[in-house]
């Protein structure tokens, strides 16, 4: 496979799947014989891939062989001979593997896990776990370690080479650093920390994946277009322009639209009182409209400086009861509570996992 993708390097016959493209259209780029190209539509007629086609597939051509990789388990080898096509499919056996894997912090968790050859998406399973704790966008620092006991699915070919493949599971994970200690434990499917208290909480962190933050909340703050002092009643959080702005928590779309200085908002209104705001968005989340509901995390807008705004970032807002109140000193209760005899089957599974950790 190494020297075939080689080959295709190369000589740049290499194809990477567009919006509304399909196979018939794809095979036209190469200028595929026609009676060709009817046999290897077949074949992905067969398969249902006729319309299923994803955008960053890749074809890759040779005057012999087409190669359509959707990814390392769909991979479709046409070998071509004369009028004949004859198709070929790579073969795996799926290997389950618990394991423990640590590291330390350098510049960040995400390139601390890749360096040890993981993947984005377990950077991303992890910080999930511990975010309503910690960010780890502005709260992880150099010398910070980290610890993750999960179960791998590696795909072992007929030549016994393993190759990693996917993430089935986190059962634990800790977080040792600057601001504290933190744990994880997997239990009844949910996370809970070293008391048995669960890690979800009703709002998040943070709606987004900032740099950092501009304006704090304030009674008395100077603005630095209209030129006066007022109330910033709010939090501004400096991000790259389209970043993705989350729902804090469970709720509903209450407002949605142009405001004059928030410009492009979202208003979600929570249970027990609660309302956010998202202002200065350079568009809406999908099918975000008023009265939906929306889930805590639920991407809801994308950073922009509509409105009142000097450059890209996110007003955000809190009221409780119709009064604004400091987003950073929010506090909500656990999402879920262990029964006494939950918590004692609890302790008992983290004492093993907390052994494992080490």
């Amino acid at each position: 496979m190494v020297y075939i993708l080689s080959f295709f390097l190369i000589t740049n016959n290499i194809y990477v799947v567009k919006k509304n493209d399909t196979p018939a259209q794809i095979l036209e780029k190469p200028i595929v014989k026609k009676e060709l190209k009817e046999k290897i539509l077949k074949f992905f007629a067969f398969f249902n891939l006729t319309k299923n086609v994803n955008i960053g597939d890749t074809f890759l051509f040779s005057d012999t062989l087409i190669i359509y990789k959707k990814d390392i388990l769909k991979t479709y080898y046409f070998y071509i001979k004369e009028n004949y096509v004859n198709l070929a499919m790579p073969f795996y056996f799926l290997l389950k593997d618990k394991k423990v894997i640590k590291g330390e912090i350098d510049n960040s968790l995400y390139s601390s896990m890749l360096s040890f050859g993981e993947k984005p998406k377990l950077v991303s399973m992890f910080a999930e776990i511990l975010e309503w704790d910690i960010d780890f966008f502005t709260e992880s620092y150099k010398g910070d370690s980290w610890f993750c006991y999960l179960e791998k699915i590696c795909l072992v070919n007929l030549d016994s080479e393993t190759i990693p493949y996917d993430y089935e599971k986190i059962f634990a994970v800790r977080y040792q650093g600057k601001i504290g200690n933190f744990y994880g434990f997997y239990y009844q499917d949910f996370f809970y920390d070293f008391n048995g208290q669960s890690l979800k909480r009703g709002f998040l962190r943070s709606p987004l994946r900032y740099s950092y933050i501009s304006s704090y909340f304030s009674f008395a703050r100077f603005h630095p277009i209209l030129k006066i002092v007022r109330p910033h009643l709010g939090i501004d959080y400096v991000a790259p322009q389209g970043t993705p702005v989350s729902a804090l928590g469970d709720g509903y779309v209450s407002y949605v639209g142009y405001k004059g200085g928030y410009g492009k908002l979202v208003e979600i209104t929570h249970p027990n009182g609660y309302k956010t705001r998202y202002g200065h968005l350079s568009r809406f989340g999908k099918n975000i409209r008023k009265g939906k509901k929306v889930k805590q995390g639920e991407i809801i807008g994308y950073v922009g400086q509509t409105g009142l705004a000097t450059g890209p970032h996110l007003h955000f807002e809190v009221l409780k009861y119709g009064k604004h109140i400091n987003p950073l000193t929010i506090k909500t209760a656990r999402y879920k509570i262990l029964t006494s005899k939950e918590l004692k089957e609890f302790q008992i599974i983290r004492d093993s996992l907390i052994k494992i950790l080490r």
